[in-house]
């Protein structure tokens, strides 16, 4: 049966919107975060026949906060593909996806175009496609989940909540703020109740056999990041600072969406208990050091639904300042200092230069490596590891001390790591070799430090690394 014009024009629409989203996500290549190094490392050494661990010089740890995006680029990988090409293929696939997705909330073709564009320009969406973290799939998630929910279709809810609770420790939540939103929406009765217990049945069960397989794998109930990141005022105070700068970028989505919530009671009363919830979660952990929000991510699905809402019940004139507005907060965020860093910031694919070097240099040795940035050096050398700040290694965060440092940079314990006789020790960034962190300034005041370790360099194409190798 031949598509009607309406259909052809709605698929034009969602193609269009697959390829903008695209567009947006290369314009941040190639920028790398060194924390989806991380996850690639250990989806390498899972590929490998190591299991989900870090390194064989350290105690198995789940430094990792992703289980589900670590499990899809092993998968991936499988088939032969690059680790860093198969986690951009996840990422640039998922923000196309949600785009697609959340286009299908407008009734009208201009709200699904809205809507569409909401998740198109989103920063925390294109940008992290590039860099290489769960956001876009997350992001995903929660948007297949309110937009079945707006359906009242509860299984595939439920389901996409299950992988959003796998892909993030902290999802648990926004699974549970959307059952109150649920509650709230279809009346706040018993067969409401009924049915947010059905919504919940799916991340339960996700929860419970992640927690079954940490007990069993890390003897941990939570992950080993959570005892990195511990609470603190000054995480608090830099958690503040990070929503208001990244709701100030999606202002006038925000405007557009707070018109969704008034016009469309039933659709606000669903989203805005996540909305408001998950915006002062990500203040209470401090937000993040990476460019481009993060960690905002989650509220792009939760604002496009309303927009789309606002879009098609707006008179026709007022709808059409919509598109406007939308581009206005796109171009809010590209210009943020927090987004244009990712332009800036190569430190850590010139660390993967480096790699290479020292694997021509020390590759036969396999020397034991001890380093604080715990992706780029790990995962291109495959070297044996120690993390000095911990994050990868219980052992050092259980014996080391919270400090006021920068957001998760703050603990490791200095004794030990020199216990262990790492046979290299990178300090600060992968070529400073002058430490910054705190456990970094009480490791070269070891006296054993000075005793067992010189200062070496290696040129490489990139510039000159300084480091400290034990002294034979």
């Amino acid at each position: 049966m031949p598509l009607d014009r309406t259909q052809a024009v709605r698929g034009v629409v969602a193609v269009s919107l697959a390829l903008g989203v695209a567009l947006h996500a290369a314009w941040w290549l190639p920028y790398l975060c060194d924390d989806s190094l991380i996850s690639l490392r250990y989806a390498d050494r899972l590929l490998s026949g190591a299991g989900l661990t870090w390194s064989d010089a350290a105690p198995p740890t789940e430094g990792y906060s992703n289980l589900l995006w670590v499990l899809g680029e092993a998968a991936i990988g499988l088939s032969g593909v690059d680790l860093i090409l198969g986690m951009r293929i996840l990422g640039f696939g998922s923000a196309m996806a949600l785009a697609v997705v959340m286009a299908q909330a407008g009734r009208g073709l201009l709200a699904q175009l809205t809507a569409g564009m909401v998740v198109v320009t989103a920063v925390p969406v294109a940008l992290w496609a590039a860099g290489g973290l769960e956001a876009p799939a997350l992001a995903l998630a929660i948007g297949v989940a309110v937009l079945a929910l707006d359906r009242d279709r509860l299984v595939p809810a439920s389901i996409a909540l299950s992988a959003a609770c796998l892909l993030r420790p902290d999802a648990p939540l926004l699974a549970a703020l959307l059952g109150v939103g649920l509650w709230l929406a279809q009346g706040q009765d018993r067969r409401a109740l009924w049915r947010v217990l059905q919504l919940g049945l799916g991340p339960v069960v996700a929860v419970a056999g992640q927690l079954a397989f940490r007990l069993w794998a890390y003897a941990d109930w939570v992950p080993n990041t959570a005892h990195v990141k511990g609470p603190s005022d000054h995480l608090l105070d830099g958690g503040l600072l990070y929503v208001a700068q990244g709701l100030w970028t999606l202002a006038p989505v925000l405007g557009l969406a707070l018109a969704g919530l008034w016009l469309e009671g039933k659709r606000g009363r669903l989203v805005l208990p996540a909305i408001l919830g998950w915006t002062a979660w990500v203040a209470s952990i401090g937000g993040d050091l990476f460019p481009g929000f993060r960690h905002l991510a989650p509220l792009i699905p939760l604002l496009a639904l309303p927009v789309a809402g606002a879009v098609d019940a707006l008179p026709r004139w007022a709808a059409a300042l919509s598109l406007p507005l939308v581009l206005w907060s796109g171009q809010l965020q590209l210009s943020h200092p927090r987004s244009t860093r990712a332009h800036t910031e190569h430190w850590q694919r010139d660390c993967l230069v480096l790699g290479a070097a020292l694997v021509q240099l020390y590759g036969e040795e396999q020397p034991t490596i001890a380093v604080p940035f715990a992706g780029c050096l790990p995962y291109s050398t495959r070297f044996p590891a120690i993390d000095t700040l911990g994050l990868n290694d219980a052992e050092l965060v259980q014996g080391g001390t919270q400090t006021a440092g920068p957001l998760g940079h703050g603990r490791g314990d200095a004794r030990l790591t020199l216990d262990r006789e790492p046979d290299l020790i990178f300090l600060c960034g992968p070529f400073s070799g002058a430490p910054c962190f705190p456990v970094e300034v009480a490791l070269v005041a070891d006296p054993r430090f000075e005793q067992d370790y010189e200062l070496r360099t290696l040129e490489t194409s990139v510039g000159q690394a300084r480091y400290f190798a034990r002294r034979r």
